[in-house]
């Protein structure tokens, strides 16, 4: 049951309580006056009560880019550049035990969701235009090491009061046709990514609106199930500049 349905009913028990309290103390001190006070001075700390926990759980449940926290805003923030690998070099260095997940597993590689929300809050509160993260995976016996395995960002003029819209875009084929045919067999292929996609120029995005949960679980299958990542992978991350 979500937050806001607990917080609705709760809401509804405290008030009735309230009343049942307040009835209650007028009838048994004879409904005069007296049995008013009494009446109130008993409900009312049942019912403020009632109203503090009610609003206590919706907050409890507000997304992470919507609560308000002390984040001081990021100027150092510098992108690096997608690097392209050497075909050739980078399959025979990127894992090759498939690794399965099921859409609903809600499996995310540790550091991600952190990484994402940090920084998409300070896109937030500078109202900002773009920001995106690179998401990198080294492999040491590759030259370079470091490579861009997917893009999580978002192109929303926040400033003119357009709505934020995280996106996770991803290039496959860069690393060779099967990591493209590999994800256009997978359950997010049709559900997220192929009304926005264009296979033929090795271009596969899907958004998901302010859901960064669901952004960084899907980032996560992605990684997982067309690169065979490991579970216990931590990437690097490279950070554009907030504009």
């Amino acid at each position: 049951m979500k937050n806001e349905t607990k917080s609705n009913l709760v809401l509804i028990a405290g008030s009735l309580a309230s009343v049942a309290l307040f009835f209650g103390a007028v009838f048994a001190c004879g409904q005069n006056i007296a049995g008013v006070v009494v009446g109130f001075i008993i409900a009312l700390p049942v019912f403020i009560y009632t109203i503090v926990k009610s609003v206590n759980m919706v907050k409890g449940q507000q997304h992470p880019l919507q609560q308000q926290t002390q984040v001081s805003r990021v100027e150092t923030y510098s992108y690096h550049g997608e690097t392209i690998p050497n075909r050739k070099e980078m399959l025979a260095s990127l894992p090759k035990t498939p690794i399965f997940l099921g859409p609903n597993e809600n499996f995310m590689y540790a550091g991600l969701y952190e990484t994402v929300c940090d920084y998409f809050k300070n896109v937030i509160i500078a109202k900002a235009s773009h920001g995106m993260i690179d998401v990198c995976f080294d492999i040491p016996n590759a030259n370079p090491s470091r490579h861009v395995v997917l893009q999580v960002m978002q192109d929303s003029d926040l400033a003119k009061g357009e709505l934020f819209d995280i996106g996770i875009y991803f290039c496959p084929d860069n690393y060779g046709p099967e990591y493209g045919k590999r994800f256009q067999s997978n359950f997010y292929w049709n559900s997220c990514f192929k009304e926005y996609s264009t296979p033929d120029e090795n271009t596969y995005i899907a958004y998901f609106g302010e859901d960064i949960d669901t952004a960084v679980q899907v980032a996560s299958y992605i990684l997982a199930t067309v690169y065979y990542i490991p579970l216990n992978t931590k990437f690097s991350y490279n950070f554009d500049t907030i504009c």
